[in-house]
C-alpha cells in the first residue's frame, strides 16, 4: 500500500512537471486528466490505508 501511495505521488510530481513545459493543448489535457485521477486513486489509497 505504502509503495502505491508514493507511486502516486511521483506521478503527480511527474505530470505537474511535465505541465510545465511547451507542449500540445491536447497533450497537456491528457495529462491534467491523469493527474486529477491520480490525485483521487491516491486520497481512496490514504483512505483505505487509514480504516
Amino acid at each position: 500500500m505504502r509503495a502505491m501511495l508514493r507511486n502516486h505521488a511521483r506521478l503527480v510530481e511527474l505530470i505537474e512537471h511535465g505541465l510545465g513545459l511547451s507542449l500540445s493543448a491536447d497533450i497537456k489535457h491528457a495529462m491534467e486528466a491523469l493527474s486529477s485521477n491520480a490525485i483521487a486513486e491516491r486520497a481512496f489509497l490514504n483512505k483505505m490505508e487509514q480504516s
